[in-house]
């Protein structure tokens, strides 16, 4: 389930969220920091709906939305969860991209049955991509930051007002935006001359 902070309550009222998230699972609370982040808290617990009450009132930073992973069949157990949990925190931490706001590392469990449940890790990678998070497990590096501007070739400010005009050029046409929203998008100058 994907659930936005601002609706949790409404939503946990619904019969079928209430009987998925009051099972054992594992959960994200993420916020997109619109910079190229995620803050990420990865959590477990054997009554999800619950616990995701708790972080509404005490919230260990401020989340927008809950990912929540549980099992239709009851498959889950404390064990299962605690491995999920672990391994899902491991994940992130290899991420250039998620900002982990967990106090305190997962300790894991011992379990028989890890390559089913690291194919269950594979599938909550893929939902939150699907979801929109799309590089939160992202494993590439960045590259370093320079401390000179001079570094970089003297096309790339012209490529990226190339794509930057694509884009709005797209979305203008398609009707996502107005000639207001482009006005207070951009400096004047500029917006009289993309109109």
């Amino acid at each position: 389930w994907m659930l936005s902070r601002t609706h949790l309550f409404p939503a946990l009222k619904s019969p079928l969220i209430q009987k998925d998230l009051n099972q054992c699972g594992v959960y994200l609370l993420v916020t997109d920091t619109n910079n190229g982040f995620y803050n990420v808290y990865v959590g477990e617990s054997e009554n999800i709906a619950t616990r995701l009450k708790y972080h509404y009132k005490v919230p260990p930073f401020p989340w927008a939305v809950a990912l929540v992973f549980t099992n239709a069949t009851g498959y889950l157990e404390k064990s299962h969860i605690r491995y999920l949990e672990k391994a899902i925190y491991n994940k992130l931490s290899i991420s250039p991209k998620s900002i982990i706001k967990n106090e305190n590392v997962p300790g894991g469990a011992h379990v028989n049955n890890e390559e089913i449940l690291d194919d269950f890790v594979d599938i909550i990678t893929k939902f939150t991509i699907h979801c929109g998070f799309r590089w939160i497990f992202d494993t590439q590096t960045l590259p370093p930051v320079s401390s000179s501007t001079t570094d970089a070739p003297p096309d790339v400010p012209f490529k990226v007002g190339v794509i930057m005009r694509t884009a709005f050029r797209k979305a203008f046409s398609k009707g996502f935006l107005s000639k207001e929203d482009i006005s207070e998008l951009l400096d004047i100058k500029s917006a009289d001359t993309f109109k």
